[in-house]
């Protein structure tokens, strides 16, 4: 069986993680897209936000450029689950998978934009995003 979900993603650096953590609270997965968020506080903020929302599943969309701030954030979840989206080439997510440090409780999706990406990422992640042609 296949298995769809939804995920809401919001700018990390939102006055308020509000959208996330509503998408969290009722029934999806609210995340927190990292990858243009410049203010660190900002992020920090909205990422305890998140966490503080519920018990509902929680994430962040990261690419090479926010691998750092991503293990920083993951240092503070405790025990909580957090699906991490790789963005980027599909040829370079493992390699972010291997700087993220993952615990052993977080999942793992990647963003592909073909076939060939799923078939390159099939084997050390838990799932897909599939993109469009934005």
């Amino acid at each position: 069986m296949t298995n769809f979900e939804v995920l809401g993603l919001a700018p990390a650096d939102l006055p308020h993680a509000g959208i996330a953590v509503a998408v969290s609270r009722n029934g999806g997965t609210g995340l927190l897209d990292l990858e243009f968020a410049h203010d660190a506080e900002r992020i920090a903020a909205n990422f305890t936000q998140l966490l503080d929302g519920g018990a509902g599943a929680i994430g962040l969309r990261v690419t090479a450029a926010q691998a750092a701030t991503a293990r920083e954030l993951l240092a503070g979840a405790g025990e909580r689950v957090v699906t991490l989206i790789l963005a980027g080439a599909a040829d370079s997510l493992q390699a972010l998978r291997q700087q993220l440090a993952l615990r052993p409780q977080d999942r793992c999706l990647a963003e592909i934009r073909s076939a060939a990406d799923a078939l390159a990422v099939q084997d050390w992640c838990d799932g897909i995003v599939a993109l469009g042609h934005e």
